[in-house]
């Protein structure tokens, strides 16, 4: 929030009544009337200082350029999330990943996280190259873990879409079924 708050001080002198700012800090009524002005395009706003609350699907019509500022802190889902916001009454939209340190000193997996995103559009081929990356969650209701690199089920043992596809195709749906002879009961 203070981030936000500062940047927004930033672009008001070079924008002066121009930049509208939004964070999930803000009062209800005082966020309500900062979209509502967003929303109005360029005329009222030309800059909009905001936090990740913008994922939640705020639809900013106009926004055509979107700078995440820190992108190596986001996750492929959040950060497609974002660029779901340009261009949202068509036309081209510019999105902009900007890491908060030099490339050379990101971590490989961040890049390819990025890197995700930069040659990805489509939500769903996201989420399964973020899913290779990380491994499945826990679909345990007790667990607190939500994102990948579990045992689950497959304890010690990295699981992949591809190695579910080729068991699904070299295996009827009763032979998965089908309980074993030398199972205990």
């Amino acid at each position: 929030m203070h981030d936000v708050e500062q940047a927004f001080e930033r672009w008001n002198k070079l924008y002066p009544g121009k930049v509208v700012m939004i964070h999930g800090g803000m009062k209800p009524n005082d966020k309500t009337n900062a979209i509502e002005r967003a929303k109005k395009g360029f005329d009222e706003c030309k800059v909009i200082i905001t936090s990740s609350v913008i994922e939640i699907g705020l639809t900013m019509p106009y926004l055509r350029t979107l700078l995440v500022i820190g992108a190596e802190k986001y996750g492929a889902g959040t950060l497609h999330q974002f660029r779901g916001r340009l261009a949202r009454k068509g036309g081209h939209g510019t999105f902009i990943m900007m890491s908060s340190k030099n490339i050379n000193e990101t971590n490989e997996d961040t890049v390819h996280r990025l890197n995700i995103l930069k040659n990805n559009t489509r939500g769903s081929t996201i989420a399964e190259e973020d899913m290779i990356q990380r491994g499945f969650g826990s679909q345990n209701n007790k667990s607190t873990a939500q994102s990948g690199n579990l045992d689950g089920v497959f304890r010690g043992v990295k699981v992949l879409p591809s190695d579910i596809t080729e068991l699904l195709n070299t295996t009827t749906g009763s032979q998965l079924l089908k309980p074993r002879r030398d199972a205990k009961q």
